[in-house]
């Protein structure tokens, strides 16, 4: 193989490490968007349940805040299933997305290993990367479209003066439009019943 053959070799290989590297970015993106959500989401059900959409406590806020930042992605998960109730789908979602996170985070090139040596172990790790994407991103997806009921529950909580208590949605279905999922959460903070949310989708 003569020299200009050589280098072009070597630079097709690294152009597919470039795009293998940039695949793995873009998963770690997606968990860290998901680890967000979650934190995120606590927080607003634990202002919702300390009523500071009624009487604003930025200081208990803060510490909230600061409380959630310090913790891993399983305590996230496991404190979330503390204060709503999933379904068991949602749930195996959620506990799958983790075990992606994991996979992305702790040893994803060590379990690989010389595969990012070859163009075949390269596409084989550019394909597990597509897969644990694809799983980070729905599951934030997920996540966000929670946040955003439980953000509308807060607001009309504090348009309606409700008492700082987190809105009954025992038995009632989620589907994921905002028009009708606003109407759950409006019925669900008329009864009031309960302390435990249930999210259903």
């Amino acid at each position: 193989m003569n020299k200009d053959s050589q280098l072009g070799v070597e630079y097709e290989s690294m152009a597919e490490r470039h795009e293998l590297y940039a695949k793995f970015g873009i998963a770690a993106e997606a968990a860290q968007l998901f680890e967000t959500e979650l934190s995120t989401l606590l927080l607003c059900l634990r202002a919702l349940e300390e009523g500071w959409h009624v009487v604003p406590d930025g200081a208990s806020a803060k510490v909230a805040l600061d409380e959630i930042d310090r913790r891993t992605l399983g305590w996230l998960l496991r404190g979330l299933k503390g204060q709503v109730e999933l379904t068991e789908d949602l749930e195996a979602r959620f506990s799958s997305a983790l075990k992606a996170r994991n996979r992305l985070t702790h040893g994803f090139y060590e379990r690989h290993n010389f595969k990012i040596q070859t163009d075949t172990g390269r596409d084989e790790m550019i394909r597990d990367l597509d897969q644990l994407h694809a799983e980070l991103f729905n599951a934030w997806q997920i996540a966000g479209a929670m946040t955003t009921m439980i953000s509308e529950a807060i607001l009309g909580a504090r348009a309606n003066h409700l008492p700082g208590r987190m809105a009954d949605l025992c038995g009632h279905h989620l589907s994921g439009t905002p028009s009708s999922d606003a109407a759950t959460l409006e019925a669900g903070q008329e009864t009031q019943s309960s302390s435990k949310s249930k999210l259903v989708r």
